[in-house]
């Protein structure tokens, strides 16, 4: 007896918890449930199974775990329908007539697919009623299923449920006035996620690029995601390598548009490569023709583009090493050029330096030897060139 005062008062406290810790509670909803579904059956203590009983509607009005037990507990139904039929105590009864409440009414067809009464909703049946039917393209269905069945915690849910209203209302053109407000949600939500943003990064970055692919013909949409797709790289970091082959799709495309749009992809590119470092390195070889294109083609007077493509080259620097044959020749060539502004001839000679310090440009110091001798009575470029030789002495 003594024993089942114990378990009882377990059972009351278990059911207390549950009104202030029902979030907490969720992650061992299972061997809970599974040991209340066996304590309601049995039949040595009335006790036990009125706070077994008590205590399952308390967890399930507390997590919102309703429904879904039928699912998980096929007999719990039945069970509590013979507790309704059989048992003695008034008391007892009107806590199965409860518990059935909070648990909610089941469809009776999607009854019988739970307890193998018929094998699926492709089953002859004359049942009039049809299993739930759901949106299968819409993901925040399957995200709130995440939480009912996997049982996520709050913390879990909340963020992946904004995420996925976020990710609708940017494919929606009716927001299109609250796109840079969505896209500052979105990375205030992946800045504060911690280490926890990985399992996240499947829901936004396909969608991000499928949205920036469908801006053909806007240049200053395609710009703005091109922009927040960069700044949300930097945050994910190497978890955006499995996109890299989609990322330089778009950028491949994008290409081709204005000159304002082509400072952007290049400023994208120097961002992802800073934010993945090695992991950037694989997809070198398919930067550089777009650098070397610009670097031939930028005749602009302020040659913008060929400045923020130096830029890009100093942030890979470490992932250069196999194609500086082909990288280095352009760059001194603007090193050279006294009709390129002296700004950009100065970031040119600048990228210069910190190759020299991440590479062995022993090689290539005859090349660099007679660029420094016609730059170094350019006065704005010669603090910077005497660092040069010493690099390459030092080498």
């Amino acid at each position: 007896m003594k024993h089942v005062d114990v378990t009882v008062h377990v059972l009351h406290a278990i059911s207390e918890l549950c009104v202030v810790g029902g979030a907490e509670i969720v992650r061992n909803i299972d061997p809970l449930f599974q040991k209340l579904t066996q304590l309601i059956n049995d039949s040595s203590s009335l006790q036990r199974r009125e706070a077994a009983l008590c205590t399952i509607g308390r967890i399930a009005r507390s997590t919102a775990y309703v429904v879904d037990p039928y699912k998980d507990y096929p007999n719990l139904l039945d069970d509590l329908l013979r507790l309704l039929k059989t048992e003695m105590s008034s008391k007892m009864r009107r806590q199965a007539i409860s518990t059935l409440g909070i648990l909610g009414a089941l469809d009776p067809y999607t009854h019988k697919v739970f307890t193998g009464a018929v094998q699926s909703a492709t089953s002859i049946s004359t049942a009039l009623s049809l299993p739930m039917a759901r949106d299968a393209a819409d993901p925040r269905q399957d995200i709130i299923q995440w939480y009912n069945y996997e049982k996520c915690t709050l913390e879990e849910f909340y963020p992946a449920i904004t995420i996925a209203n976020l990710m609708v209302m940017v494919q929606d053109e009716a927001f299109t006035q609250y796109y840079k407000e969505i896209a500052q949600a979105l990375l205030t939500i992946f800045r504060s996620l911690g280490d926890s943003f990985p399992q996240y990064v499947q829901q936004v970055v396909p969608r991000l690029i499928e949205v920036t692919r469908a801006c053909r013909g806007r240049p200053s949409h395609r710009e703005f995601f091109l922009r927040q797709l960069a700044s949300l790289v930097a945050i994910i970091k190497v978890h955006a390598k499995p996109y890299m082959k989609q990322i330089f799709s778009l950028i491949a495309d994008a290409w081709s548009e204005d000159q304002n749009v082509k400072v952007t992809v290049v400023s994208v590119l120097e961002q992802i490569g800073t934010a993945m470092g090695q992991e950037f390195a694989p997809h070198v070889a398919e930067l550089i023709p777009y650098l070397l294109r610009v670097v031939q083609t930028d005749k602009s007077e302020d040659r913008k583009l060929t400045a923020q493509v130096l830029l890009c080259v100093k942030s890979l620097s470490g992932c250069l090493t196999p194609h500086l044959h082909l990288v280095l020749p352009p760059v001194l060539t603007i090193l050279d050029d006294s009709a390129v502004p002296i700004g950009v001839r100065q970031s040119a000679l600048d990228t210069i330096l910190h190759l020299t310090r991440s590479d062995d440009l022993s090689d290539y110091a005859p090349r660099l030897m007679q660029t420094w001798q016609r730059g170094i009575s350019v006065t704005a470029l010669q603090p910077q060139l005497l660092e040069l030789l010493i690099e390459i002495v030092n080498q």
